[in-house]
């Protein structure tokens, strides 16, 4: 099975639970799809959600799968930060050349930063590392945003 092939599967997974209708916490759909990720792509060592809190100004880490984590991370720094505050997608293939780079795991080296988006306010971004140099692709891009746009609208509950 090709990369894409995979990450179809949980977007059908996705899809189907909106056309029959489905609302489903936005705490379980985090966790799900952290779980997907992690347990399919070899690639990713690290696989989280981080989430706004806009009176802290900071993002707090949710769920998760893998070793190190920063638990809160300002809107100023980092590239989860970058992300939240473009509202865009962050594909980095050497961290070490980013000035702003966050190092919460010493062995990461590659890093793609989605944010997730439901009625114009970023809820999250989905921060996966890897310890391979440019690990990422337009494929892991595309489709992990696609994932986290049907999130939000299977999502019934907004912090």
């Amino acid at each position: 099975m090709n990369k894409k092939e995979n990450y179809n599967k949980f977007v059908s997974y996705l899809t189907c639970a909106l056309n029959e209708g489905e609302k489903i916490h936005l705490t379980t759909l985090l966790a799900e799809t952290v779980n997907f990720l992690k347990s399919n792509f070899s690639y990713m060592d690290w696989v989280g959600f981080y989430i706004a809190d806009k009176e802290f100004q900071h993002l707090y880490l949710g769920p998760y799968i893998g070793s190190e984590a920063c638990e809160l991370i300002p809107f100023k720094n980092g590239v989860c930060g970058k992300c939240y505050t473009e509202r865009e997608i962050q594909k980095v293939d050497d961290v070490h050349l980013l000035p702003y780079h966050i190092a919460c795991s010493s062995s990461t080296n590659s890093e793609l930063v989605v944010p997730l988006i439901k009625n114009s306010e970023c809820l999250a971004v989905l921060d996966i590392d890897s310890d391979e140099y440019s690990a990422f692709d337009d494929i892991d891009a595309k489709m992990c945003n696609q994932i986290l746009l049907l999130v939000s609208k299977l999502s019934k509950q907004i912090w």
